[in-house]
C-alpha cells in the first residue's frame, strides 16, 4: 500500500508525507517512512493526527491476529531412560534353614529415584545368550524360566539399584551367559496399546532404541 498527502495553503503551510506498508511473513511493517513538514492549522494537524494513529492501531491489531494463528508448540514429552547390558559375574548366597538356596546380586541403576518407583514404570529385560555359537536365545521381561531354573528381577526396586536373583548359581555354567537392562518409562509417557513390552524389539522400536549384535 502507498499513500501520499499533499496539503498546501497560502505557502505557508506544507506538508508531505509518505509510508509504504507491507506484509511479510504474516507481520505487517511500515517501511521507509518519508516525512517532511511544515506548520500546519490545527484542524490539519489534527486530522493527520487521527490518521497517523489509526494506522497503527490497524498494523497493531494484524499482528496480533497473526500471532493467535500460529500453531503453539508441541509440550515436549519426557524420556525413558535406558540402561546398558549388564552382566553379573558373582552371585551372593543366601541360605536358609528349609527352604532352596537363593543367589542375589544387585546392578547399579543410578538414574533410579523414589518419584520413579512410585509413579514410573519399570522395564527389566534378560538377554539369555548361548555361549557355544554366540546367539542370543531370548530376550525375556521381568523373569526368565529354563526347566526348574528361574533367574529374574526380584521385583523390589530400591533407589540406585536393582536386584537380580536366582535359585540356582547363574555363573556355574560357561553356556549360557545372562545379560540385563533396564528401561525406566517417567510418568507421562503416553504407550500405544498396541506396544507390548513382553516383546522386547517392540519395546525398543517403540523407544526408539538401536541394539546391536549379542554383547
Amino acid at each position: 500500500m502507498n499513500d501520499a498527502y499533499n496539503l498546501n495553503h497560502k505557502n505557508l503551510y506544507f506538508i508531505n508525507f509518505k509510508f509504504n506498508i507491507m506484509k511479510e511473513n504474516s507481520k505487517w511493517t511500515i517501511d521507509q517512512p518519508i516525512c517532511k513538514f511544515k506548520l500546519l492549522n490545527i484542524k490539519e494537524a489534527g486530522l493527520l493526527l487521527i490518521t497517523i494513529c489509526c494506522l497503527f492501531i490497524t498494523l497493531i491489531l494484524a499482528s496480533g491476529c497473526s500471532k493467535n494463528n500460529e500453531t503453539p508448540d508441541p509440550i515436549p514429552q519426557p524420556k525413558a531412560i535406558i540402561s546398558e547390558w549388564n552382566q553379573i559375574t558373582t552371585y551372593s548366597k543366601l541360605s536358609i534353614t528349609g527352604r532352596p538356596d537363593v543367589y542375589f546380586a544387585e546392578i547399579p541403576a543410578p538414574e533410579l529415584t523414589e518419584s520413579l518407583i512410585d509413579n514410573g514404570r519399570i522395564l527389566f529385560y534378560i538377554k539369555v545368550i548361548n555361549m557355544i555359537n554366540q546367539t542370543v536365545i531370548t530376550y525375556h521381561l521381568g523373569t526368565y524360566k529354563n526347566g526348574v531354573n528361574t533367574i529374574g528381577a526380584s521385583g523390589k526396586f530400591e533407589p540406585g539399584s536393582i536386584t537380580v536373583e536366582a535359585n540356582y548359581n547363574p555363573v556355574a555354567t560357561n553356556k549360557i551367559k545372562y545379560k540385563f537392562q533396564y528401561f525406566i518409562l517417567p510418568e507421562g509417557i503416553k504407550v500405544p496399546a498396541s506396544v507390548d513390552f513382553e516383546d522386547y524389539n517392540a519395546t525398543v522400536k517403540f523407544l526408539g532404541y538401536k541394539t546391536t549384535g549379542t554383547k
